[in-house]
């Protein structure tokens, strides 16, 4: 199996390179062979223009039989532990639209920009493709990707009444999105770093989450 394991940085990403540069065998400065396995590495950068352009220019190149993004994410929900990984499975497009002068906002769904069924969205939302894995032992959470992350009980109460999401990321619904034009199968696994709320560097747990979502995607691998 060919794999593309990607992240916005780096550093979400290095926990996991450092165990494959001691445990696989290198076949150049970002690919490495295990078990038959083929694991190419991509750090896409942050933001939803980024992630899209890097996935792009990698699958035009090259044909992988998954795709794999790993990251920390933030949640809205107090249930979710810091630390915790989750699998999401449905992505939307979180601040793409219109403000009214009267605060309200519109996204290009309701402004009739884009069908709410236009592949590949169904309902407005992206979900996973029928041939994607869902891993066994994840919670799986909705997902909502912003290119400004939210930083005031106000504007996450406002994301949530619109749009009820569990997870926020930068680079989520670009990676649903152009995996699902590609029809190439994709997961994407999360740490949790902290919980979408007026902003608290302080209060967010940064290195546990990289750790915890390094090691499920890891001890997934070798079970694949």
């Amino acid at each position: 199996m060919k794999s593309l394991l990607c992240g916005a940085t780096t550093y979400e990403l290095t926990p996991a390179i450092r165990w494959l540069e001691e445990n696989a065998r290198k076949k150049n400065f970002s690919t490495f062979m295990l078990d038959g396995q083929e694991i190419q590495i991509l750090v896409t950068g942050v933001g939803l223009v980024q992630a899209t352009f890097s996935l792009t220019k990698m699958l035009q190149a090259e044909r992988y039989d998954l795709l794999v993004q790993i990251g920390i994410g933030g949640s809205y929900r107090k249930d979710d532990s810091l630390g915790s990984v989750v699998q999401v499975v449905e992505e939307c497009f979180g601040d793409i639209g219109i403000e009214e002068r009267d605060g309200s906002w519109h996204d290009l769904f309701q402004l009739g920009l884009i069908g709410v069924d236009q592949y590949p969205f169904k309902g407005g939302r992206l979900y996973l493709a029928a041939e994607s894995p869902v891993h066994p032992n994840l919670p799986q959470r909705r997902g909502n990707t912003v290119a400004m992350v939210t930083g005031t009980d106000t504007r996450r109460d406002s994301l949530v009444n619109v749009l009820n999401p569990e997870i926020e990321t930068m680079e989520g619904a670009a990676f649903f999105y152009t995996a699902l034009m590609q029809h190439t199968p994709f997961i994407q696994l999360r740490g949790i770093s902290n919980y979408v709320e007026t902003r608290n560097r302080e209060n967010w747990q940064l290195d546990k989450a990289i750790d915890a979502v390094n090691a499920v995607y890891l001890n997934w691998l070798l079970q694949e």
